[in-house]
């Protein structure tokens, strides 16, 4: 449903709102993260930390749905909103020894990615690899293994990180990615000194780096936006279910 057919019921901000709180509101606004163009139903705040990437001072957003939500709101439906025209690209992009991937979504959130191939492949294969992502913003990694370049192999590696990843999209390498190298035994702590910046290298960073976008503009609130039944559409086909605010 598109947020223009639910205008008249916008307000400023949670705090304008007078009696008492809706059980359910709907947001849309900028954040750090998450999702763009989509309902997302969180149930406390922590949820819209761990989607949405918390407080930003650039946003009233956050603050609002924190508001809500210490006011006894009981379901936030939040949309985030991307208005492309900052002074970089959209989305980070990593080239991970010819593995090429990019952020699942917008912002700068990606340009603290970081992504590893090995073949440590049992029993090993010289057509297949495994990689692993993470995100050094929150400490999230995603583990893809026994990957392949093949356009015909059931593993074929852009298939699967499409499948099962919420962090990037992969494009399906020309030959096998090149392994990054081991740490060295010395190495302390090892699991944080593998995403560090070593030589040799252990993990790729972020090559091409994103921006949060620029300021939001009344078409970013009026044009089309998608729901789909396990994210709100439900809730949102009945205006009077809730109260929009904007951000």
């Amino acid at each position: 449903m598109p947020l223009e057919m639910i205008r008249p019921r916008i307000s400023g901000t949670v705090r304008d709102l007078r009696g008492s709180v809706p059980a359910t509101i709907a947001l849309a606004g900028r954040a750090l993260r998450g999702p763009v163009n989509q309902g997302t139903a969180l149930w406390r705040f922590a949820d819209f930390e761990r989607i949405f990437g918390g407080l930003w001072a650039d946003s009233r957003l956050g603050f609002d749905v924190r508001d809500f939500f210490h006011r006894g709101g009981a379901q936030a439906i939040v949309v985030r909103l991307y208005h492309p025209g900052g002074a970089g690209n959209s989305h980070a992009t990593l080239d991970a020894n010819g593995l090429l991937l990019r952020a699942l979504t917008p912002g700068s959130w990606g340009n603290l990615l970081r992504a590893r191939i090995d073949h440590n492949i049992v029993p090993a294969n010289p057509s297949r690899f495994n990689l692993t992502v993470r995100d050094c913003g929150t400490g999230k990694l995603e583990i893809f293994r026994d990957l392949s370049w093949h356009p015909g192999d059931p593993r074929r590696a852009d298939e699967v990180v499409a499948a099962m990843s919420h962090m990037v999209s992969a494009s399906l390498p020309a030959a096998r990615p090149h392994a990054h190298a081991d740490l060295a035994p010395a190495a302390s702590p090892p699991r944080v000194a593998l995403w560090a910046d070593n030589a040799p290298a252990t993990s790729s960073r972020a090559n091409v780096l994103a921006d949060d976008g620029g300021t939001l503009e009344q078409a970013d609130f009026t044009g089309p936006i998608d729901f789909d039944g396990k994210k709100g559409r439900y809730l949102l086909r009945d205006p009077d279910f809730f109260t929009l605010v904007h951000d």
